[in-house]
């Protein structure tokens, strides 16, 4: 394609150009298309602002066909399903099951209406070998929780409330020269 004003013909022709940019046309292959030098194509994708890594950030597929959304949350997806609804799932499948194999319910309280607001507790600090919000094997979280117990939100932070004022309690001295150095005027 030969033109006298290559600049001018690319810029009435910006969707064309841009076109090939998405189907992923070095500038080599570009500057054979329109005739004109490297340098030119780079500067009109730059003067055009349409750099490669611009262009694939806010468009992520090259053809809209691949377009499709996630039927759980809308975002576009490559499938019926987004990776972060997929993850989402099975987190909440995980815990589920934990949960459930943890007895289901509070032990203190017995409370069992929202999954999110229990939580395991380690009876032994010094026994936990992971930390149960990783993303870890089922199996791994399954041997762990074995040496936990099943708490609502609610009681395991009086019962972390407990150990505080525990060690408020055996540590009052200190506590009471700290208040005094860090507030000398209250």
């Amino acid at each position: 394609m030969k033109h006298t004003n290559i600049s001018q013909y690319i810029r009435e022709n910006k969707n064309e150009f841009k076109q090939h940019i998405l189907n992923r046309k070095t500038e080599k292959e570009l500057s054979k298309i329109y005739g004109c030098s490297n340098a030119t194509i780079i500067a009109m994708k730059k003067e055009l602002k349409l750099q490669s890594k611009d262009l694939f950030k806010e468009n992520k597929f090259n053809h809209k066909s691949d377009i499709t959304h996630c039927k759980s949350c809308g975002r576009k997806s490559k499938k019926n399903t987004c990776s972060k609804c997929v993850q989402k799932r099975t987190n909440i499948a995980k815990k589920e099951l934990l949960v459930a194999r943890a007895g289901g319910k509070c032990v203190k309280c017995g409370y069992k209406e929202c999954i999110a607001a229990l939580d395991f507790h380690h009876i032994d600090p010094t026994t936990k070998d992971i930390n149960l919000n990783t993303n870890l094997n089922i199996d791994i979280k399954l041997k762990e929780i074995e040496k936990c117990i099943l708490l609502c939100c609610r009681c395991h932070r009086e019962l972390h409330w407990q150990e505080t004022l525990d060690f408020v309690q055996s540590n009052r001295y200190a506590i009471e020269k700290t208040k005094e150095r860090l507030f000398p005027s209250h």
